[in-house]
């Protein structure tokens, strides 16, 4: 499984190339204190806006090690897919309906990070606009042995990262399960086209964790909605709205339930924070049942 993981999608050629590519971008600011999850230092002429311990709010010229926000842009952080994508009509010899859970569905703490910059391209997709966002945190873990540690004390360098959101130019064509939902249901409202990925996936997950002891990291998670479960990388993905949508999306049922589908979209924007969710939002350039 780990192997899989780390092995999704090529990276624009060279598999490391946004590794690196911190340290090869030509700075015009100076090194902060605050580090991504790469464990690369951020510069000031990457910052786009701070808030102050007064709650001042202003450039880069604010910046100190005790502001409470720093809001970044022109970079992100993402983890190139694993691909799996289990739901219990394609994988039914795979999921326990008592437990609610699939068998072969790893529970590992993924770390694949890599940092991308604004015109680089990552699994098909080129990013279009980046902000990220690191905060001051005052969270206290108990430790194994009783004792209690503060965010800032646990010995991550990048404890301030706190989340972002992305956006890309190209499109992508996908196969997994869509419905048209028909009533508004918690966080989601009538009209809303949901898509379940299916094996194979290549979008790009960006999806945020923290850990006391592993510190950040993105998994695997298991959900139920709209008469399916589904297990994969990625939070809520949309595909727009049946008011809104500019394709012929007469394939979708009208009752609400789910159908498979081929789908090409575009326009596709994530956002995540940490421990707040993850969230892909895309337009369907064309849509097929399958």
């Amino acid at each position: 499984m780990t192997a899989v993981a780390l092995t999704g999608c090529e990276l624009g050629g060279s598999s490391d190339s946004s590794e690196n590519s911190a340290s090869n971008t030509e700075r015009n600011g100076e090194p902060t204190a605050i580090y991504g999850l790469c464990d690369d230092v951020i510069y000031t002429d990457e910052i786009e806006s701070v808030i102050t311990e007064d709650w001042s709010s202003g450039g880069a010229e604010l910046f100190s090690e005790d502001c409470l926000a720093v809001n970044c842009e022109g970079f992100i952080y993402l983890s190139e897919p694993s691909g799996i994508c289990f739901n219990d009509r394609d994988n039914a010899d795979s999921y326990d309906e008592t437990e609610m859970s699939f068998s072969g569905i790893s529970d590992e703490k993924l770390q694949n990070y890599k940092r991308v910059n604004v015109g680089e391209t990552f699994c098909g997709l080129t990013l279009k606009s980046a902000h990220t966002n690191f905060q001051k945190k005052s969270d206290v873990y108990f430790m194994p042995d009783g004792t209690q540690k503060t965010a800032a004390e646990l010995g991550f360098p990048k404890i301030l990262f706190a989340g972002g959101e992305c956006e890309f130019d190209g499109e992508l064509t996908l196969e997994g399960y869509a419905c048209a939902v028909t009533e508004d249901v918690y966080g989601i409202s009538a009209g809303d086209i949901i898509f379940v990925p299916g094996n194979g996936c290549t979008l790009p997950v960006m999806s945020y964790n923290f850990d006391k002891d592993a510190g950040f990291y993105h998994d695997f998670s298991t959900n139920a909605n709209f008469g399916m479960v589904w297990a994969n990388e990625y939070g809520t993905v949309y595909l727009g709205n049946t008011e809104s949508a500019s394709a012929d999306i007469s394939c979708l049922p009208k009752d609400g339930t789910f159908v498979k589908v081929r789908v090409t979209v575009k326009n596709i924007v994530m956002r995540s924070g940490v421990e707040f969710g993850d969230f892909v939002d895309a337009e369907i350039s064309d849509i097929k049942t399958i």
